[in-house]
């Protein structure tokens, strides 16, 4: 779990060590894994973008669509 941490952090971070714990993790758990993960890393970053674009971003708050 440590090395999930690790990994998601420099793959956000643009760190060149995202190879090195990517290839432990796959060593370790499979190339499934890694997937899941880039996936999980991607998807965590898509409500608060889409948050901050409809202007929404400038405060932690919920926000209620009306739908």
């Amino acid at each position: 779990l440590t090395e999930a941490y690790l990994f998601a952090r420099a793959g956000v971070g643009r760190d060149p060590r995202a190879d090195e714990v990517r290839v432990a993790l796959a060593a370790r758990y499979g190339d499934a894994a890694i997937v899941d993960l880039a996936f999980g890393i991607a998807g965590a970053q898509v409500f608060p973008t889409v948050k901050r674009v409809m202007g929404h971003g400038q405060s932690c708050q919920r926000y209620a669509f009306d739908v």
